[in-house]
């Protein structure tokens, strides 16, 4: 089925602060567990271990704080990133009663003590040595976040890996009126080591207005940016077909069998209803048709298919490149790689859509999409409370308008 035309307006996107966006979009075992839990006692913390920064806690003694508890593993880079911003809200915030409380996996458990002092985390961090909280607080991947209340209560179970969420949600905590005591933690001293750069990654615009082909370096392929993106070769689609040709698109490479990729397909969800008809997200897996057996479990025979047939909220489109030419094309070596590509074909952005440091985000694919729109009648941005149309803007503001992400027209 053809996309339709593209529509100039961006839909509208919903604020950290609604409360109706803070849960991870699963609707598998997890959200029904992450569903029983909300509005219930935590479970007890008797079966940690290994407490770093305090003696053993008990949720009397965290009565009257806000508790954000994560769920991480210091081997897994996922969980890890978020410590930077949870440190930096546990510090604007631990005077109103926020507490923290790291909970680590019993993978590599015996690292979480040096880990631990080495960057000077100052929060609350224990291990779950028997695995038992975790199977309780069903976090059964990592990292995973609940929001417990000042009555110790589950306020959200689910809590989205966001900074902005998370952040939204403590607030939203926070401000509920408690007129119990609150007991003051003791905590072990330790010297915060921030190990993020000074800025975060933000793309700065190339010839055009276009991203920076050299403002981050593409691992794991051939960097194509600034090319035409090679033939696809879909021998099969999954969904219904979409036509690249004439259309912004988010292309990412990705396969069953590999976990960072599995990890990105609920984002990249989120990026397809963010983003609705102006962007085509396809996603192309290298697995051939009828490779396996059928079995009861995989009634289709093939990975891809089984395993979108149990996640029905995965509403992307979906195809395979069975004799993989693309990733031949790109010479891929490690997975995932994703492309961003204008409406001529040619790629404005390659790399992880998971990566910190890749830069992709809502305002890459804004700046995208205004950039490439210039092409259909322009747009307009307002710069220092002048509006401006793009395609007739001062030949000295052209490259700083089109690097300007365009929300709405005005």
């Amino acid at each position: 089925m053809a996309l339709l035309p593209l529509v100039l307006t961006l839909a509208t996107c919903p604020t950290q602060d609604d409360a109706s966006t803070w849960r991870v979009r699963d609707p598998g075992p997890s959200a029904e567990a992450w569903d029983a839990m909300e509005g219930r006692l935590y479970p007890g913390l008797g079966t940690l271990e290994g407490w770093v920064n305090s003696d053993p806690l008990d949720w009397k003694a965290l009565e009257g704080h806000v508790v954000l508890v994560h769920h991480f593993a210091t081997s897994k880079r996922s969980s890890t990133r978020l410590v930077p911003e949870l440190v930096e809200l546990y510090q604007q915030h631990r005077g109103e009663g926020l507490a923290v409380l790291g909970v680590h996996t019993r993978r590599d458990a015996a690292d979480c003590q040096r880990w631990v002092i080495k960057h000077g985390v100052p929060y609350h961090v224990a291990v779950d040595g028997e695995g038992k909280l975790g199977r309780q607080a069903s976090a059964k991947r990592v990292p995973t976040l609940h929001l417990v209340g000042r009555d110790g209560h589950v306020l959200v179970a689910g809590l989205r890996p966001d900074a902005g969420v998370i952040a939204a949600a403590v607030r939203s905590a926070l401000a509920e009126p408690w007129s119990g005591v609150r007991a003051e933690l003791q905590l072990t001293p330790r010297i915060w080591t921030d190990w993020r750069p000074p800025e975060q990654v933000r793309l700065p615009a190339g010839p055009g207005g276009w991203p920076a082909t050299d403002a981050t370096e593409v691992s794991g392929a051939r960097d194509i940016r600034g090319e035409h993106l090679p033939p696809m070769g879909v021998t099969h689609w999954l969904t219904d077909p979409v036509d690249l040709h004439g259309h912004v698109g988010l292309v990412v490479l990705w396969a069953t069998t590999d976990g960072f990729t599995i990890r990105d397909l609920p984002r990249l969800q989120a990026v397809h209803e963010r983003f609705g008809e102006e962007l085509v997200v396809l996603a192309l897996s290298e697995e051939a048709p009828d490779a396996h057996a059928r079995t009861e479990k995989r009634p289709y025979g093939n990975r891809v298919r089984d395993h979108l047939a149990k996640r029905e909220h995965l509403t992307f489109p979906v195809a395979l490149d069975g004799r993989r030419e693309l990733k031949q094309a790109l010479r891929v070596v490690a997975l995932p790689q994703a492309l961003l590509v204008d409406s001529q074909g040619i790629v404005r952005w390659q790399g992880a859509i998971s990566d910190p440091a890749g830069g992709f985000d809502e305002e890459l694919v804004e700046r995208v999409l205004a950039v490439d729109r210039l092409g259909s009648g322009g747009t307009q941005a307002r710069y220092d409370g002048v509006t401006y149309q793009l395609g007739q803007a001062p030949s000295g503001l052209r490259g700083l308008l089109f690097a300007l992400p365009v929300r709405a027209p005005l």
